[in-house]
């Protein structure tokens, strides 16, 4: 159906009618018949009186011929006309006041002047619910309507108006309703509570037109809002898109309900992440702070190769900002909103074993922190960086500072990370310059590590002579990097082309090979193979490099385009299937199979083996990470909805297995044997 406020025109084939001056008009218009071979327009005046007039619509016609046109001069509304799912000939239409019409619309004979409908013999008219204000009609199925007053709901035999089959009482626990429809063609009664935490629906049962059975579907926030939907999630088992109740809730966040799977167990997602704060990926858990929930969350891998999520009750009135775990997940580490770092032991949540003040150490903005190994903890402020070494008192059973070092950076106000390269000895701070005209570009610094863990700063940026005459050949800004994890390489992204800097050295450099002169060109690779001159303008924005062999890298750019460089043998490359129709945010590797997984702000996630693709998942926000989680076979993807960060999580162990024979577009996913496939928060669905 189409609605539409204000002036305009009717959305038709041919223009019909105008409607001129019509502030307080609303039109509806609706494609009815067995064929949908007719158009029926309804128009509400001011006055609220309704001008009902049906078209036949006929392909090669210019101008759609009139049927009939029929003034209701009884007050009337948008509210108060329903036509039945199986049978769209029928209109039934009320007045507030009770007067109720029934117009078999396919046997009204045509007419050529606008009449009264209370002049025309075909419809059949009757009063419901006299003495009452109606202000909405719905019909339920081929035997039941449900009418409304601001104080029941009511449900009648179709066949005989002055029967009350079901009577719901709206009270003030109950300020709205809706109407869903089921594959059958019965549709359904959704009641909101006054308070808004959940919905209660009424389904008829279909021997028995007197029994509307109740059912409660609760929810962790208030519901703003709910529509029916035709979709497909990745939790079906084929890709036919079926209809879901839609649920808006108050903290930002949407979840979908199966119109043929009414019940609690069925709601989509079931997790608890809401708005992310900030969480930590370790080898053996996923720890997150959230705004809604006032303790962090806590997901661990078990024995049977699962995740299992945890809220930390213990922490519940601390005001936990930020959470990560320590030395294999033995230990807690949090920062409360007063900037204090405590430690607690995971078998004792009731004494912490450390205690730290950060705003002793720092008076400006504390945003991240990190742990490596079993005792070293890094604290990030925007003008410097904290690093701890903790050594753990087995009698006492406490922590204790055993060094500190406090260094110092570029004051830009702008966050940064910190990465150490696989072989700990080099750490790799990255920062972006926050450039309007170039958003991409970062300064990426060095510091060195010594066997103790002491950092020592390289002074220089990372830079890259480009002429060694010219003024501007000077280069200290980058897109992106990733670290060798067998020689200290560092590969770094410069719009369309890949350096490498041997480190110690912060002099970035070509990889030049007798085959060519510099042959890790992104653009030119992708111009060669398409011969479009915007090709040479691309943007790397994401590399990854296949551990722990390091025997390839892979480039993904700004126009969605990904390239494998292999770095063993001869200089060869591989461009990939163009999947993603966006900016490439992330590519990562899975360490123990060949498998490449990207992710695109076009909302996909496309998995390769290597250069195979294997699958698309398509999610409803822009994704801006992703993480692999191999011990549960656990992808996690963040991205932004409505100004807070999401989290959604995907069981991939079908992606995972050696044998690449999985179809391009399956979507059957095996979640009955992962628990934490529920611990997602936004939709993991394509909206």
């Amino acid at each position: 159906m189409t609605h539409m406020s204000h002036s305009g025109r009717i959305p038709i084939k041919a223009v019909s009618l105008q409607i001129e001056n019509s502030a307080d008009v609303d039109v509806c218009v609706k494609a009815v018949g067995a064929n949908d071979d007719y158009i029926l327009c309804l128009i509400f005046d001011e006055n609220d009186h309704v001008l009902i007039s049906l078209w036949s619509l006929h392909e090669h016609d210019e101008i759609l011929p009139m049927r009939f046109t029929l003034i209701y001069h009884n007050k009337s509304s948008l509210n108060l006309f329903d036509l039945p799912a199986n049978n769209s000939e029928h209109l039934y239409i009320a007045s507030t006041d009770g007067d109720f019409r029934m117009l078999d619309l396919l046997k009204i004979k045509p007419k050529t002047k606008v009449l009264a409908l209370s002049t025309d013999d075909t419809a059949q008219q009757s009063n419901v619910l006299q003495n009452k204000q109606l202000d909405r009609l719905v019909c339920l199925s081929d035997d039941m309507i449900a009418i409304s007053t601001i104080e029941h709901i009511n449900f009648l035999d179709r066949k005989n108006l002055s029967v009350i089959l079901k009577r719901i009482d709206l009270n003030e626990t109950l300020f709205n309703w809706h109407m869903i429809n089921q594959d059958d063609n019965n549709k359904i009664v959704i009641t909101i509570d006054s308070s808004q935490t959940f919905i209660t629906m009424y389904r008829q049962e279909k021997n028995d037109l007197s029994t509307l059975n109740p059912m409660k579907i609760s929810f962790r926030s208030n519901v703003q809002y709910i529509q029916l939907i035709q979709t497909t999630t990745i939790m079906d088992n084929d890709e036919k898109k079926r209809a879901y109740i839609l649920i808006l809730l108050d903290d930002k966040t949407i979840q979908l309900l199966d119109t043929n799977k009414l019940s609690q167990t069925s709601l989509q997602p079931k997790g608890l992440f809401t708005r992310i704060k900030n969480y930590n990926i370790s080898n053996t858990c996923i720890s997150a702070c959230e705004y809604d929930l006032n303790c962090p969350l806590v997901m661990q891998s078990s024995n049977n190769r699962t995740l299992t999520s945890e809220l930390l009750y213990s922490f519940k009135n601390m005001n936990i900002e930020h959470i990560t775990m320590l030395n294999n997940g033995q230990y807690y580490v949090v920062v409360n909103s007063e900037y204090i770092v405590y430690i607690y032991s995971l078998h004792n949540l009731d004494r912490s074993i450390f205690e730290y003040n950060l705003k002793i150490k720092s008076q400006s903005k504390f945003f991240s922190f990190q742990t490596y190994d079993s005792n070293i903890i890094i604290f990030m402020f925007i003008d410097q960086f904290i690093v701890l070494q903790l050594k753990f008192y087995d009698i006492e059973n406490i922590f204790r500072v055993q060094w500190e070092q406090i260094l110092s950076i570029p004051i830009r106000d702008a966050e940064y990370s910190l990465e150490f390269t696989p072989t700990k000895r080099f750490l790799i701070l990255k920062q972006s310059l926050n450039l309007e005209d170039d958003p991409n570009l970062n300064d990426f610094r060095i510091f060195s590590c010594d066997s103790q863990f002491k950092i020592s700063p390289i002074t220089e940026p990372i830079t890259y002579i480009k002429s060694k005459i010219a003024s501007k050949g000077k280069i200290t800004a980058f897109m992106r990097y990733v670290s060798l994890y067998t020689r200290p390489v560092l590969w770094i992204a410069y719009h369309g082309t890949i350096l490498h800097v041997r480190l110690p050295s912060y002099l970035a450099e070509l990889e030049i090979r007798s085959d060519y002169h510099s042959w890790m060109r992104h653009s030119l690779a992708i111009y060669g193979k398409t011969t479009e001159k915007s090709s040479l303008s691309i943007t790397i924005t994401s590399l990854a490099v296949k551990l722990p062999s390091d025997s390839c890298v892979a480039s993904g750019a700004d126009d969605g385009s990904i390239i494998l460089w292999h770095l063993t043998g001869k200089c060869t490359h591989d461009v990939l299937d163009s999947i993603h129709m966006d900016t490439i945010t992330c590519l990562k590797f899975d360490i123990n199979t060949s498998r490449l997984f990207s992710s695109s702000l076009d909302r996909t996630i496309a998995i390769w083996s290597p250069i195979t693709l294997l699958h698309v998942l398509r999610v409803h926000i822009p994704i801006e990470r992703i993480d692999l989680f191999s011990i549960s076979n656990i992808l996690l993807a963040r991205g932004k909805f409505w100004g807070f960060a999401r989290l959604m999580m995907f069981y991939i162990g079908n992606y995972l297995q050696q044998s690449p024979s999985i179809q391009q577009n399956s979507t059957k996913k095996n979640f009955q044997n992962v628990p934490s496939a529920q611990a997602c928060d936004v939709a993991s669905w394509a909206l």
